[in-house]
This record gives C-alpha cells, sequence and structure tokens, in this order.
C-alpha cells in the first residue's frame, strides 16, 4: 500500500509538470508591439511604430516571407494584400488596403489612437491553441456599390477625398508557418502570391516605409485610378523591381466585371518612380539608431560628462592646491626674506655700536 501511494504521487506529479509544459507551449506568444491591431492601424501610424527606436532593432530582423493579392469576386471586387512576416520564431499575417471610406464599426479617430490601444491583443480571450485568430472588419460600405455607382462617384470628385490605407493583424501564431490565412470572402481569387527566397529578404521595415511612402505620394483616393486596385497593385509592382520574383498578370488584376481600373490604368513609369521614392527613402533607415544603440549613446555621454565632471574636479583640485603651495612657498619666503632683513639690521646695529665705541676709545685715548 505504501508502494501504491508513493507511485500514485510520481504519476501525479509527471501529470502536472507535462500539463504545464502544454500549457506553455499552446499559449499564444505576445504580440509585439509594432503589430497593429485588428481594427487597423493607418500605413504612416504602422510605419511609425515599425522604425520606432523600441521597435527597430526587431523590425530591422524580422522579415516578409510571403505576400499574396487578393481580389474579392463579388460587387466591386476589392483587391487587397495579405503579407506575412517572420517575427523570431512566430508568424505573423497582417492585411494591407486601401478603402475610399473608414471601415464599418470602425471610428476614424481609433485609428491615429491605435498607439495607446496597442495592447489590447494582450487582454482579448484567445483560444489554448498555437495561433490567435483575429476576425477582421470587411469593409462592406465598398462592396455594395454597383459599377454604376462607382463611375457616378467618380464623375462627382471623389478623387479629393481621403485614402483609407490601413494595416491590420490577422493572426500571429508560433512557428514559420506561411500557409494562407482566411480571405475576406469565401470565394477571393488569389491574383499572385510571392514568396521570397532568403537570398534576397525584405525587412518588415523596408515593407512598411514602402507602404508609407505610396500612402505619402498618392494620399487621396480616386475610384478609377489610385483606388484599392491600384494600392495593392503597387505595393507588389515595387516588390518585384527590388526582388527576383515572378509577378503574374491575373486577366482579373485591377478590374472590376472586366473593366480595367487603377494599376492597369497606371504606366510603368509611374510605379518606377514609386519605386525609386521607395528605395531613396530605405537609403535613410541606416541612421535609425534602436533603444539600444540610443541608450549606449546616452550612456556614452553621460560617461563624457562624467569624465569631464572628474577631470574638472581634478584640475581644480590641482589648482587649489597650487594655490596653497605657492601661498606657503610665498610666505616662506617672506618669512625668510623678513629673517634676512631682521639679521641685516642687527649686524648694521652692531657695525654702528662698534663705530661709536671706537670713537669713543679714540677719544679717550686723545685725552
Amino acid at each position: 500500500m505504501h508502494v501504491s501511494e508513493r507511485f500514485a504521487r510520481v504519476l501525479f506529479c509527471l501529470y502536472s509538470a507535462g500539463r504545464s509544459i502544454m500549457a506553455t507551449i499552446r499559449s499564444p506568444p505576445p504580440n509585439p508591439s509594432f503589430l497593429p491591431d485588428s481594427r487597423g492601424w493607418t500605413t504612416d501610424l504602422w510605419a511609425k511604430e515599425v522604425l520606432g527606436p523600441e521597435n527597430l532593432e526587431l523590425t530591422r530582423k524580422s522579415r516578409v516571407v510571403r505576400i499574396a493579392h487578393r481580389k474579392v469576386l463579388r460587387h466591386v471586387q476589392h483587391e487587397y494584400v495579405d503579407v506575412a512576416f517572420r517575427v523570431g520564431d512566430a508568424t505573423a499575417w497582417v492585411r494591407v488596403e486601401r478603402n475610399g471610406t473608414p471601415a464599418r464599426g470602425v471610428p476614424q479617430e481609433t485609428i491615429p489612437d491605435a498607439r495607446d490601444s496597442r495592447n489590447a491583443n494582450d487582454n482579448n480571450d484567445t483560444p489554448a491553441s498555437n495561433q490567435v485568430l483575429l476576425t477582421s472588419t470587411p469593409n462592406r460600405g465598398a462592396s455594395s456599390t454597383s459599377l454604376t455607382s462607382v463611375l457616378s462617384t467618380s464623375s462627382s470628385g471623389s478623387s479629393s477625398a481621403t485614402a483609407h490605407d490601413t494595416v491590420h493583424l490577422l493572426l500571429f501564431r508560433k512557428g514559420i508557418d506561411i500557409s494562407l490565412p482566411l480571405a475576406k470572402e469565401p470565394d477571393d481569387r488569389e491574383i499572385n502570391t510571392m514568396e521570397l527566397s532568403g537570398n534576397r529578404e525584405l525587412s518588415v521595415t523596408e515593407f512598411a516605409v514602402l507602404l508609407q511612402s505610396i500612402s505619402k505620394k498618392a494620399p487621396k483616393y480616386d475610384v478609377i485610378f489610385k483606388n484599392c486596385y491600384w494600392y495593392a497593385g503597387a505595393v507588389c509592382d515595387c516588390v518585384c523591381r527590388e526582388y527576383p520574383y515572378t509577378l503574374k498578370r491575373d486577366r482579373r488584376r485591377s478590374t472590376i466585371h472586366s473593366f480595367p481600373l487603377g494599376a492597369k490604368l497606371t504606366p510603368n513609369s509611374a510605379f518606377d518612380e514609386l519605386y525609386r521614392a521607395w528605395r531613396a527613402e530605405v537609403t535613410t533607415l541606416e541612421n535609425l539608431k534602436t533603444k539600444q544603440e540610443i541608450d549606449d549613446e546616452r550612456e556614452k555621454e553621460a560617461m563624457k560628462k562624467l569624465d569631464a565632471a572628474v577631470d574638472a574636479a581634478v584640475k581644480e583640485e590641482e589648482r587649489k592646491r597650487d594655490e596653497v603651495v605657492e601661498a606657503a612657498v610665498k610666505e616662506e619666503r617672506r618669512k625668510r626674506d623678513e629673517a634676512v632683513e631682521a639679521e641685516r639690521r642687527k649686524r648694521d646695529e652692531a657695525e654702528h655700536k662698534l663705530k661709536d665705541l671706537e670713537e669713543q676709545l679714540k677719544r679717550l685715548q686723545a685725552t
């Protein structure tokens, strides 16, 4: 009976340890702070987070491993880009898209303020599995528009509207798994898929600068030209200009019910200009510093100031010591001079007295 109880205790300990290990393995990894939330960040805000000193060290090491250009086959046939990042030993999928209006259910003022709520992902209830699935908010406002309404909207001056270029997180899971996430609609078509090789790696920092650069070059939304089709095409075209990937020209790319829009109406020279602007901005990334580098520089600056303060203190101490020594030497010299002068006066007095005595002696002798 005693042996059975001991054996049961050993089994219970092993069972508890095994459950702890499995819970640790299955628990979703914490989201890096540079990843957007499921509601979406503007491309400018996301780039600032990616290039921030506190995230720069990680984002420089993180790589884009897959880019999928997708198309919704219903309604206005919206196009978007799903992108996979390798972040350490985990994989993140984000969705990049342009809309003429904010996605339904997302107040516009929450997008620039998403920086304050970026830790909200950590508080969401997540399944006990190896991935965190985030349901995206589809843009129903755009998909409910017919081709006729699209053309009428364009003719009414939609080019003055601000484009809403966003990046939002689809999922973040452990391991390097680049299988495509769920599409916006079940029957969405993959126009082109690029898998990036290890020979020419695209960092998350470069990709964030690309999105920010395209958004800055074309900040206004135009239903015919600078629309979702154009934005998705511009992202893929610029990447293919820098990295040797085959960009398949799907006939449905940048069309709405076979009507050409966006990228198909844009000459290659325009994409060349976007590419050159992107690579010019990439060259400035070398000047950015990580938080550790900034801290090291601050520490060096503090050490320089400390060394300068120590040197100043030592010099001041030496100056005071020199002043004390000089004062002591002057005092000693003064005392010595005074003693010499006193001795000289005594000698002069003695000589004067001796002369007086000699004169008195002479007078006595003469008498």
